[in-house]
């Protein structure tokens, strides 16, 4: 039961972790450029870069990627931005999800192998665990520490300590507390900071030392360092096993304590008694076992000394590296959420676009495929299926050649379109059933390229074999729409070829804009076609019995349709264009009510 749990967390894990580590390492090295090039500005500068590329493991670019996609309204693709977008989600997610086996294969043969998966797992979720409890026993002992210590209400320390407070724009007064460990002055919490100063050590040191020092402290406070370290602590917990994470850290420390060191200097300005500040306190002090308990002595102590000693100057950040910042910032958050919504307005094909997906390419120069024989019955000769991958943007049903491709659909989904239903005529489904996504890829054991029904014959035997789909029909009075004749009677052009096999493209026009053009189609199959953009069933109730191309011009944008410039709406569109109407009303129809389904087995 826990390998069969393990299992499936790297299966849903695995995909989408090698592609966030890879893009998160790609940022660190961006970052690492981008610090060189403010090697000669404030610490500070820096340490934002880093902190920046810190938090880049904790968001992944899906989130943005997917704030885009809700920013966006759906269009359909030209066959040159299908190809771009393509390309880019490729380079961006080259990791696709573990492929599920191919029916009709023979049994595997027994290996060890397949407990590799839940091993890197368990060591995985071991190592976060590991790390977290040693951080805890850090925090619980330096907790027992400040709650031993005595708190020290007046006095130079004090007295110093609000004088600092006030110059460094400190509202909230900060406690000080003498403990009898002598661990180095340092700041611990996040939210209620308390300053740990260990009892003694003003005997070892000149007011201009303790000066340094409670400024040094109120600097950490002032700039939320015990805030930003805990969420490297957590980058460190969650991606242990990534070397980049722990040098990572080390560059934070060394920042923060440069830009610390950078703020004091200025203050006091008088670096010698600075680093002497330090250099005694190191004497008698032990570091702070905690990276969020802000200290004086962290990071490379003689390259700190050095820095601090060497009269060098501090650049201020010039126009140039000013805009440079802000480009990359804007970049980092805008270029997800442009893919994001790229993904929305080209990635995603339109359940009523289905079969413009899938007929084929036209203008293309390629040669056609030559229909599959009226009589035949295909099924899928191997297919694979695996959980669709989040990151990725693709969606809907192709054919090319022989091979059938679906990405980004439910098992609800696949029901709808295998059996030209509704979804509100699909009963008794577990939640996982239209929730969960999969991409299927199978080869069609018949030649030649499927009609409509052949299709959907192909999906009724896959949901079987694979799902295991079970169901029996019942008669239910359900909210519906009606297609029914609008007065004046229908505008409907004959098809000009009716022994054609019915036809609906979709393409796009202008923004919010839908032209969709059926040939050859009945009345059922323009019913058929539009339920899927609704929450009812649509039936046909016109009597109407020929074959008719026609096409149907209209807006999605509600707000657009009171413009007179721009198309009418949906409904308004199909009394005006095609002298039919969409009425609501209550009908009996057909339901799938599902006894048995389950999710398509790992081996």
């Amino acid at each position: 039961m826990i390998l069969r749990a393990l299992s499936a967390l790297w299966t849903s894990v695995a995909p989408q972790m090698a592609n966030h580590l890879w893009q998160s390492t790609l940022f660190v090295v961006l970052a690492a450029i981008l610090v060189l090039a403010l090697r000669k500005n404030p610490g500070r500068v820096r340490y934002w870069v880093w902190l920046t590329a810190s938090v880049k493991f904790l968001l992944p670019f899906s989130l943005l990627i997917a704030l885009g996609s809700h920013l966006a309204k759906p269009r359909v693709s030209t066959p040159a931005q299908a190809v771009v977008y393509s390309a880019v989600e490729d380079f961006s997610q080259p990791f696709a999800g573990p492929e599920l086996p191919l029916i009709s294969q023979a049994p595997a043969p027994v290996s060890r192998f397949h407990l590799l998966p839940p091993i890197i797992v368990a060591v995985w979720l071991a190592g976060i665990v590991v790390i977290l409890l040693v951080w805890a026993a850090g925090w619980i002992r330096v907790s027992r520490m400040v709650r031993r210590a005595v708190p020290l209400r007046e006095g130079p320390e004090v007295e110093a300590l609000r004088r600092l407070e006030s110059s460094l724009g400190v509202r909230k007064p900060l406690r000080l507390v003498v403990s009898r460990n002598w661990m180095e002055p340092g700041i611990f919490g996040v939210f209620r900071p308390v300053l740990i100063w260990p009892e003694g050590i003003s005997q070892h040191l000149d007011q201009r030392h303790i000066d340094a020092i409670l400024a040094h402290e109120v600097c950490h406070v002032r700039r939320h360092d015990n805030l930003t370290a805990v969420l490297h602590m957590l980058v460190e917990a969650v991606f242990w096993f990534h070397p980049l994470v722990w040098w990572l850290g080390a560059r934070l420390e060394e920042e923060r304590e440069r830009a610390c060191d950078e703020e004091v200097s200025l203050l006091c300005n008088q670096p010698h008694v600075y680093a002497e500040s330090i250099l005694r306190v190191c004497k008698f002090c032990s570091e702070s076992p905690l990276a969020c308990v802000s200290g004086i002595t962290g990071a490379d102590l003689k390259k700190r000394i050095v820095q601090i000693m060497t009269e060098r100057v501090v650049r201020k950040l010039d126009l140039g590296r000013k805009l440079l910042l802000l480009v990359v910032g804007l970049a980092v958050v805008a270029v997800p959420i442009v893919l994001g919504q790229v993904k929305a307005t080209f990635g995603l094909v339109n359940a009523t676009q289905v079969r413009a997906q899938l007929a084929p390419p036209q203008g293309t120069g390629a040669t056609p495929v030559k229909p599959m024989a009226a009589d035949a019955h295909p099924s899928f000769e191997v297919a694979t299926i695996k959980p669709h991958d989040p990151n990725s943007h693709h969606q809907g049903f192709n054919t090319v050649g022989d091979r059938f491709t679906i990405r980004n659909e439910s098992v609800t989904s696949l029901t709808m379109f295998a059996y030209s239903i509704n979804k509100s005529q699909i009963v008794d489904a577990p939640d996982w059933v239209g929730d969960v996504p999969y991409d299927i890829e199978g080869t069609i054991d018949t030649p030649g390229e499927p009609n409509l029904r052949q299709m959907q014959e192909m999906l009724q035997k896959l949901l079987a074999d694979r799902f295991q789909l079970k169901f029996h029909r019942e008669k239910r009075e359900l909210p519906v729409y009606a297609i029914q004749i609008e007065k004046g009677g229908p505008r409907l052009k004959a098809a000009a070829k009716p022994d054609a096999q019915p036809d609906q493209r979709g393409r796009d026009g202008h923004g919010t804009e839908q032209t969709i053009t059926y040939t050859s189609a009945t009345m059922a199959d323009f019913a058929f076609g539009e339920q899927f953009f609704f929450d009812r069933p649509v039936v046909d109730q016109t009597g109407l019995t020929g074959r008719y191309d026609f096409s149907l011009g209209y807006t999605y944008d509600e707000a657009k349709s009171t413009d007179p410039n721009a198309p009418p709406s949906f409904f308004t569109a199909v009394k005006q264009q095609l002298g039919l109407k969409f009425q609501p009303t209550k009908a009996p129809v057909d339901v799938f009510v599902i006894n048995h389904v389950e999710r398509p087995s790992p081996n």
